[in-house]
């Protein structure tokens, strides 16, 4: 063969083997909502170990911040997402209360326990009554800075909330915010 074909041809392949790596080394992630209301369920340690040697789960969410679950999934590699209750809310815009909730909460875990949001409420918008929503962004903000002076920096501080504080609108992609909730609470936390 003489060289020139060679050439191309190692071209061809390592443009080829260029796509290959670059499509399969993308990194995946896929995360699970991890309840715990209902009965018969296998001990927190059972589902971490599933987790970790049987699924490619790498993420999951509890709806608290259940210090058994922070444990079991200490060493795992898995991302925990925890909740702060609802009723929390209004408690967490006072710094004092912020600073105790994350060193009771949240510092006894997070250098074993990968951390990675902490979710202030659940479907506060859309569910909440008006006192949790009026406090909701005013709570992130200050466990936020509650987390940043007890020297836990590497977790982020947002909320969960359901489609419904979206307008209805085809195709998806043109989706707007329910009017109030988009400039009065969603692009302040943005």
């Amino acid at each position: 063969m003489e060289f020139s074909k060679i050439r191309s041809l190692l071209s061809v392949l390592l443009f080829l083997s260029t796509i290959f790596v670059q499509h399969f080394a993308a990194v995946h992630s896929i995360g699970v909502n991890y309840g715990t209301l209902g009965n018969n369920f296998p001990s927190s340690a059972q589902v971490a170990q599933f987790f970790k040697d049987k699924t490619t789960i790498d993420r999951i969410k509890i709806f608290d911040v259940n210090p058994d679950i922070l444990r079991a999934f200490a060493g795992t590699e898995i991302f925990v997402a925890v909740t702060v209750p609802n009723g929390e809310i209004p408690n967490l815009v006072n710094i004092k209360y912020a600073r105790r909730w994350a060193g009771n909460n949240i510092k006894p875990f997070y250098l074993q326990t990968k951390i990675n949001y902490i979710l202030v409420g659940n479907k506060v918008l859309h569910w909440g009554p008006q006192n949790l929503i009026d406090n909701l962004v005013s709570a992130m903000i200050i466990l936020h800075r509650a987390l940043i002076r007890s020297g836990i920096q590497v977790v982020n501080v947002t909320t969960a909330d359901s489609l419904e504080i979206l307008e209805f609108s085809q195709p998806p992609s043109l989706a707007k915010f329910r009017p109030g909730w988009d400039k009065g609470d969603l692009s302040i936390m943005l």
